[in-house]
Formats: C-alpha cells, sequence, structure tokens
C-alpha cells in the first residue's frame, strides 16, 4: 500500500533504498496542530501557478525535501508555500521518477471506492483508514508549464488524491473512517502479522 505523502510496502528499489530515511521530523516541514489555532499554513489558500512563470526553486527545494524525509508525495504547503505545487514518486513508471505537478485538478472519479492507510510529512500522529475513489482522471502543468491530463489508478491514484487534498487545505485526517490513528510501529506490526513478512516503511 502507499500512503500518500510517506511511503509504507516495499513496491520499487526507490522505495527500498530510502527504507533508513527518518519520517515526520524534517526541520522543514511544516506539521499540523490539533489544537483550535491550528497550522494555518496547511489550512490556507493556496494560488495557482502561471504557466510562463514555473517555480524551478521550489521544484528543488521541494524534491530535495522529499528526498531527505523520505515520503512519496509532498506539497508545497508542507514546506509554507502556499502555491499549488507538488511532487510525487511515480512509483507507477519506470525507474520511478520524482515528477513535480502544478494547479492540479481532478476532472473525473470513479464510483468504485478502496480503502487504504495513509499517512502524512507533516501528521506525526501516526496512519489511519482513508476511503477513496481507486481511479481518477487529473489534470495539470507539467514542469515545462504545458498542460496535461492523466488517468490513474491504484496507489498513484491515492497518492495524487493525497497532495490534491493539501492545495485544498484538507489532510487525511479530517478523511479518515472513525477509528483511531494507529502509530508507525503498530501499522508495521499489523502488516508483518498479515503477510508474515518484513514490511519496509520509509
Amino acid at each position: 500500500m502507499s500512503q500518500g505523502c510517506i511511503k509504507h510496502g516495499s513496491e520499487s528499489s526507490h522505495e527500498a533504498s530510502q527504507s533508513s530515511k527518518p519520517l515526520f521530523n524534517h526541520p522543514e516541514l511544516f506539521t499540523h496542530s490539533r489544537s483550535v489555532t491550528q497550522n494555518k499554513t496547511l489550512r490556507n489558500v493556496n494560488q495557482p501557478i502561471h504557466p510562463e512563470s514555473i517555480p524551478t526553486d521550489l521544484v528543488v527545494k521541494m524534491k530535495r525535501i522529499l528526498e531527505e524525509s523520505g515520503g512519496i508525495g509532498i506539497a508545497a504547503p508542507q514546506i509554507g508555500i502556499n502555491q499549488q505545487a507538488i511532487i510525487i514518486v511515480r512509483t507507477d513508471k519506470p525507474d520511478n521518477p520524482v515528477q513535480a505537478y502544478f494547479n492540479p485538478r481532478l476532472t473525473w472519479v470513479s464510483e468504485t471506492l478502496s480503502k487504504d492507510y495513509e499517512g502524512c510529512l507533516s501528521v506525526p500522529d501516526g496512519v489511519g483508514l482513508v476511503e477513496r475513489p481507486s481511479e481518477i482522471t487529473v489534470r495539470y502543468l507539467d514542469e515545462t508549464g504545458e498542460a496535461q491530463e492523466e488517468t490513474l489508478s491504484g496507489i498513484i491514484a491515492r497518492v495524487f488524491q493525497h497532495e490534491i487534498d493539501h492545495l485544498n487545505g484538507i489532510l487525511f485526517i479530517d478523511k479518515k473512517l472513525d477509528q483511531p490513528l494507529l502509530s508507525v510501529e503498530e501499522y508495521m506490526k499489523m502488516k508483518a502479522e498479515k503477510s508474515n513478512t518484513v514490511i519496509d516503511v520509509q
């Protein structure tokens, strides 16, 4: 399975290479507070990016932080920038390229839903079960400023939905099913007991 912003499982060589990376403690990541004054940066409106003004410096910074934190996806507000930019490790593509997407919008979602555990680099409390459409179509600007559209399914569709939620001030804890969060350790133990195999968590 995938966890949106962080990776659970051993789906690719990229993920395996990240297995020793820490979670939830990167100094440049904004974390969510459950207090009345929640983190306004994570909950704020995010500004669209003009196709002729692709923020290359922001892309470089986000890719670096994603690599250092061992995640599979990250959104600009997670590092304090309220712009509509996300970075995703495309585990569905050869060599798992790390790619940037700007102003992403869901133009279609399937009626079929699936449940899976998600976590987030900005939510240190643990992981939760979230139900989302199994298949989506997403429109976005690529790193050259060109408009693109893709139809995605499975884990990568979940990751895109998780990151697009960030651009709308939504966290997975807002959508999780009504049950307590599991710690990463509890989740690892549960998955290991079910599969009787070692579970990498990145």
